[in-house]
């Protein structure tokens, strides 16, 4: 059974089922924050398609315990324009799995500003990335923190985050397994027009192994780049390095690797190179 509650004092659609049913294709078209709990997309073709034009402070996105597999194109579906600035988090043992695009996929161009958050979440077996957020098209901060999750033997990139937007980019990993993709493990790129408008990228006990590209890349043009490893494992990472940090800007980069183990890559383990750098 499934049941949908529509709060109009917080503007919130809350979507639900007691015994986790299965559905084909669920979209929504809206402007209000969405709860998606304790559902089941399985082969259809599409999971979950989020469409919404914010306005406002604020706009928010929630998968709690959702499971996309199987879908001929992404399993997570999620477009947002606008003003607000758009929040998407999911948790509780959301899955998504042997999806014919990526697992979820996020393209925000709402001019607010972006966060992800991803907690004790899996994506894996994708033919595309695992989790994709594009925020090229957008402005203000983007921030992503990811704990506890899974990525693991997606055709690209394990996580592909991009932004460009005219805020600071910020990333926080902890205790996460980025392995087996093929592509890089995970992949986190700014490309702020200016040096004002710093990337901060901060992994903690995580594994990047056995990637066909590199294992973690972390990029910055224009803006600072600043990155903080500690009990990082980026081994065998077969098409590039097993840590790779580029600011190619004029912004400086800044680093600090404690415990990082980076052997047996396609190139070299640990890699920190600012603009001009050979």
């Amino acid at each position: 059974s499934s049941s949908s509650d529509d709060d109009d004092d917080d503007d919130t659609c809350v979507i639900r089922s007691a015994d986790a049913g299965q559905y084909d294709l669920l979209v929504i078209n809206s402007g209000a924050n969405v709860v998606l709990q304790d559902l089941a997309f399985e082969g259809g073709a599409r999971g979950v398609v989020i469409d919404a034009a914010t306005t406002g402070a604020a706009y928010a996105v929630t998968l709690n315990g959702v499971r996309a597999t199987a879908c001929a194109a992404n399993g997570v579906t999620i477009s947002a324009s606008g003003t607000a600035a758009v929040a998407v988090r999911a948790y509780g043992d959301t899955r998504a799995a042997a999806n014919g695009g990526s697992g979820v996929a996020i393209d925000v161009s709402a001019t607010g500003g972006v966060s992800l958050d991803l907690d004790h979440a899996r994506f894996t077996n994708n033919a595309n990335a695992g989790v994709l957020l594009d925020a090229s098209g957008g402005a203000g901060d983007t921030a992503v923190a990811v704990a506890d999750s899974l990525f693991e033997a997606n055709g690209a990139r394990g996580l592909d985050a991009t932004s460009a937007g005219s805020g600071a980019f910020n990333a926080h990993i902890d205790a996460s397994s980025f392995d087996k993709n093929g592509a890089d493990g995970a992949w986190l790129s700014h490309a702020a027009a200016t040096a004002a408008h710093d990337a901060r990228v901060d992994v903690r006990r995580t594994t990047l192994l056995g990637n066909d590209g590199g294992g973690l890349v972390a990029h910055a043009a224009g803006a600072a780049l600043d990155v903080a490893l500690k009990q990082v494992k980026a081994n065998g990472n077969r098409g590039g390095h097993g840590v790779h940090a580029a600011q190619t800007g004029a912004g400086a980069l800044t680093a600090a690797v404690v415990r990082v183990d980076a052997s047996t890559n396609g190139l070299s383990g640990v890699r920190l190179a600012e603009a001009g750098d050979g």
